[in-house]
């Protein structure tokens, strides 16, 4: 029978976390061996290192959740579009003049 995580002791976490902690660091091993000799590769092909930065770049970055005007948080991809449109369109609607000098 299966124990949940709360009742096993302090060897079986250790026994079960210890393979997964091994996979993990295995992998970020693989990933940035892989990088490198793409780096590589790209340099040696274009002599670009802009080429070789815009390989490494992970993708884009995303907003995961957003804070509403009520303070609190949503993680719903529609309601942050709809959040960020309403910000932004108040923010160039302003006709609020704000005077910068010194």
């Amino acid at each position: 029978m299966l124990q949940t995580a709360t009742n096993w002791t302090t060897y079986q976490k250790i026994r079960y976390s210890a393979p997964g902690k091994l996979i993990k660091k295995s992998t970020w091993t693989d990933v940035k061996n892989f990088n490198c000799k793409q780096t590589q590769k790209i340099i040696e092909e274009t002599n670009s290192t802009k080429s070789a930065n815009k390989f490494l770049e992970n993708g884009t970055n995303s907003i995961i959740a957003m804070k509403r005007p009520d303070g609190t948080v949503t993680s719903n991809k529609s309601e942050i579009l709809s959040l960020a449109t309403d910000f932004y369109r108040n923010l160039y609607d302003s006709k609020t003049v704000i005077d910068l000098t010194p």
